[in-house]
C-alpha cells in the first residue's frame, strides 16, 4: 500500500503545531471519552456549535506508526470487527493518531440505524459501517486535547478530506442556534444533536462543555409489574422482547392521571403473580408486585442508558392487544434459577434474577451482550471448595462449546459498571481444550462463590 506522501504530512504536522493551546507531547494510550449530559433544550449563543447525534456505537481510533486500533468507549480492542475501518485509517496521512468518532449502519433515508448495526455485527457483516469522525485529539507528536474544539475539528476536517478514507467520514456541525438546529433533526427523524462549547478542550467524562438534547422516543413495552406504597399506586414495571424472553426496561412512574393510576392499580391487582417474568430485574422492594405480561403500554422516553432502562419515561396508554410474546415464559413455567443459560439481552440491563456471578458474552458497557448466571448448584458444590472450581470450568467449557463467544468476562452481581469485579476470559478457539493457564485464571472463583 502507498505511503502518504511527505506533503500531506507535513501539512498535518503543520497544522497541528499551530493551533493555539497545541502542545508537543507522546501520543496517549486510550483517552476516556468525553460523554456529553443530557439536556432538555438545545443551548443557544455563539458559544456553541452542533452537531448531528448518531445512533451507533462510541469509537476511538488510533494510528501508531501507521497501525490502526480501534477502541470502545470503555477501552476494548474491537479493531477486528471494522476491518474495512481499519482499513481505511491506514490511508490516513498520518503517522500517529487519536481520533474520536462513532460508527453507524445508515438506512435508506441516511439516517443512523441502531438496530441494523447490532445485525451487522452479530451477522460479521462490516460493508456497511461508516466512522463519523468528531474530534481529534493527538496527531503527530502533538498534544490537541488542550486546543479550542473549533481548531482540533479545523484540522480533522483537513486531514479527512485530504485523504479520501472512504468509509471515514467527517462530521459537519453548524453554527446556528440549537432550538432551530434540534427542530430540524426532528423534523428529519433523527435522534437529535449534541452541543459543544467551541472553545472547549477535551474533558474526559460526563460534561457540560458537551451536552445532548434528544428527541421524545415512543415504543409499546410489556408491563411485568407496578410498585405501590400504602395501597397508592407509585408506576409501572415494564420490560421489551428480546427474542422468546422479556428483559426489564424499568418504572414508568409519570404521565397517569388519578383516575387512570386507580383503573390500572385494580385491573393490575387481579393479575398478580409471585415472581417477575422478565430477565435482568434489579434488586427488589417491599413496594414491587409482578404481573402476568398480558399488557402493553405505549411509553414515551427521552433515553435509554447504558443499562437498558429508560430514563425520563412517561406512561400513554395501554395497547389493546395482549403483549406477551408468542412462546414466552409465564408465570408457571419460567425457567428455574439453576437453569444455565438465562437469554440474552442486546440492549437490556440490570441484575439476572436470582443469579448471583454473571458472565458478560462478547459484551461492552452493557450494550451488545448476553448475560448468563452461574447456576447455584456449581456456586455451592463442596463449599465451594475444590468441587465448585471444577464444576465452573465444566460449566465454561459447555458455554464456550455453546456460544464460542469472542469475549466473555466473569463478573459479581452489582451491575454498577464502575463496582465491577471482573476478570476477562480468552476468546474461544475451535477444538482447543481448558489448559492449566486458563484453569489458573479460576483464582477468580472464590470472589463468586
Amino acid at each position: 500500500m502507498a505511503k502518504p506522501s511527505k506533503e500531506k504530512r507535513s501539512q498535518a504536522r503543520f497544522m497541528a503545531r499551530v493551533i493555539p493551546g497545541a502542545r508537543p507531547a507522546a501520543k496517549p494510550g486510550f483517552v476516556a471519552p468525553c460523554l456529553p449530559a443530557l439536556v432538555e433544550t438545545a443551548p443557544s449563543g455563539e458559544a456553541w456549535v452542533h452537531e448531528i447525534k448518531f445512533d451507533g456505537y462510541r469509537l476511538q481510533l488510533h494510528v501508531d506508526e501507521g497501525r490502526p486500533s480501534l477502541f470502545t468507549r470503555n477501552g476494548y480492542d474491537w479493531t477486528r470487527r471494522f476491518v474495512r475501518i481499519a482499513a481505511a485509517a491506514r490511508r490516513l496521512p498520518v503517522n500517529r493518531a487519536v481520533i474520536d468518532g462513532e460508527v453507524i449502519v445508515q438506512d435508506a433515508s441516511g439516517r443512523s440505524d441502531f438496530a441494523a448495526l447490532v445485525r451487522d455485527l452479530e451477522d460479521g457483516r462490516g460493508d456497511r459501517f461508516v466512522f463519523y469522525a468528531f474530534d481529534l485529539l493527538h496527531l503527530d507528536g502533538f498534544d490537541l486535547a488542550v486546543a479550542p474544539l473549533v481548531e482540533r475539528k479545523r484540522v480533522l476536517a483537513a486531514l479527512l478530506a485530504e485523504s479520501g478514507a472512504g468509509p471515514i467520514a467527517y462530521s459537519q456541525h453548524l453554527d446556528v442556534e440549537g432550538p432551530e438546529m434540534f427542530a430540524r433533526a426532528v423534523a428529519m427523524g433523527l435522534e437529535g444533536i449534541v452541543s459543544k462549547r467551541r472553545e472547549a478542550p477535551y474533558r474526559s467524562g460526563r460534561s457540560r462543555s458537551w451536552v445532548k438534547t434528544k428527541s421524545v422516543r415512543r415504543e409499546e413495552l410489556v408491563v411485568v409489574g407496578y410498585a405501590a406504597r400504602g395501597g397508592s399506586f407509585m408506576s409501572l414495571h415494564v420490560g421489551r422482547r428480546s427474542g422468546r424472553h422479556l428483559v426489564y426496561a424499568g418504572q414508568v412512574g409519570t404521565g397517569f392521571s388519578r383516575a387512570t393510576a386507580a383503573k390500572l392499580a385494580a385491573r393490575l391487582r387481579g393479575m398478580e403473580i409471585d415472581a417477575p417474568t422478565a430477565l435482568a430485574v434489579p434488586a427488589v422492594t417491599a413496594n414491587d408486585r409482578w404481573v402476568r405480561p398480558e399488557l402493553a403500554a405505549t411509553v414515551a422516553y427521552r433515553e435509554v442508558t447504558d443499562e437498558g432502562l429508560l430514563r425520563h419515561a412517561s406512561f400513554e396508554g395501554l395497547v389493546n392487544a395482549a403483549a406477551s410474546p408468542a412462546g414466552a415464559a409465564g408465570a408457571g413455567d419460567r425457567p428455574a434459577a439453576g437453569e444455565e443459560a438465562q437469554g440474552a439481552a442486546e440492549r437490556g440491563g440490570g441484575r439476572t434474577a436470582g443469579m448471583a456471578p454473571l458472565l458478560l458474552i462478547d459484551g461492552d458497557s452493557f450494550a451488545h451482550r448476553a448475560y448468563h448466571g452461574v447456576p447455584k448448584s456449581i456456586r455451592r458444590a463442596d463449599g465451594g471448595g475444590g468441587g465448585a472450581i471444577v464444576g465452573f470450568a465444566n460449566y465454561l467449557i459447555r458455554l464456550y462449546e455453546a456460544e464460542k463467544p469472542r469475549a466473555v468476562m466473569a463478573a459479581w452481581d452489582t451491575l454498577s459498571e464502575p463496582n465491577w469485579r471482573q476478570r476477562l476470559f480468552p476468546p474461544y478457539q475451535s477444538g482447543r481444550v481448558f489448559d492449566q493457564d486458563i484453569l489458573d485464571q479460576l483464582d477468580l472463583l472464590p470472589q463468586l462463590v
